[in-house]
């Protein structure tokens, strides 16, 4: 009887040590999914805060490339301003280039033609100069003949001497200049008191020359001083004593009174600074 009465208290006590036992297993299932619930909403709470950062890192970033993109409008706006002033300002200095460059043409045209209006008179002047020597020497020929067919008293007596030439003067009395160059070089070795030294001391004393020689040999000179190149200005100089400039391949020819047989060469460039002296010494020395 005890037996049986033992028996379902037995049974039941098993099924709630079981039944203990399976609550003890869900407490523990529940603290384990409690703590990852944990877990989870501490991750989620992080994420939420990452979130939130990026959140607000994204609206900086969003600010700033507003920024940018008025800084970038403003500048695109200053570059086009830039560029239309830059374009005004090309076209005003093409403007002025073109109106330089017409008024430098009309300049250089106009100035053509009064060169060619003196070159003209230059031709003139010198063809009239020419027809005056050609006929002074003529009438000197003609007084010379004149007197020629006096009595030999009216010869001796005459203080004028005529000499026949074929020469013709490059510069004022140049051919007077040489030859009373020649008899005062001559007169210096002369015996003095003979009748050839007064005769010659007489002639020299009695024909001062007014001749062009010393002007031209300094405009030579100075030309030369410290030649470097050619230019317009050195080529009138030289044509104004009387000098003709003929380019050539790396020479200069310079031709004297239009005579080929007065021709001088030099360089373009000069070799040293000596070159230009020494040029002008042997054109003085040559010519003048």
């Amino acid at each position: 009887m005890t037996y049986l009465f033992a028996l379902p208290v037995v049974c039941l006590t098993v099924m709630l040590v079981a039944a203990l036992n399976q609550l003890r297993k869900q407490q523990s299932k529940y603290k384990l999914l409690q703590q990852k619930w944990e877990e989870t909403s501490q991750a989620i709470a992080k994420s939420h805060a990452e979130y939130s950062d990026l959140l607000t890192i994204n609206h900086h970033q969003s600010q700033q490339m507003t920024a940018l993109g008025q800084q970038v409008e403003q500048l695109q706006a200053v570059d086009v301003q830039r560029l239309q002033a830059l374009d005004v300002a090309q076209q005003k200095s093409k403007d002025l280039y073109e109106s330089i460059e017409t008024a430098i043409a009309e300049r250089t045209q106009s100035l053509e033609l009064e060169l060619q209006t003196v070159a003209a008179a230059h031709q003139r002047s010198a063809a009239v100069i020419q027809s005056l020597q050609e006929e002074n020497q003529r009438l000197l020929e003609q007084m010379g003949m004149a007197q020629s067919r006096q009595p030999s008293q009216s010869i001796v007596q005459s203080s004028a001497i005529t000499l026949e030439a074929q020469e013709k003067d490059f510069y004022q009395q140049e051919r007077k200049r040489v030859v009373i160059n020649v008899l005062t070089k001559e007169l210096q070795g002369m015996p003095q008191g003979t009748r050839r030294q007064h005769i010659v001391a007489d002639i020299v004393a009695s024909n001062p020359v007014e001749s062009e020689r010393d002007e031209i040999a300094r405009k030579i000179r100075s030309i030369f001083h410290d030649y470097q190149r050619m230019n317009a200005k050195i080529e009138r100089t030289l044509e104004s004593v009387g000098f003709k400039l003929i380019p050539g391949n790396n020479h200069y020819k310079m031709k004297f009174g239009g005579d080929d047989r007065y021709v001088f060469s030099f360089s373009k460039t000069p070799s040293d600074g000596r070159a230009g002296k020494n040029n002008a010494s042997t054109i003085c020395r040559k010519f003048l």
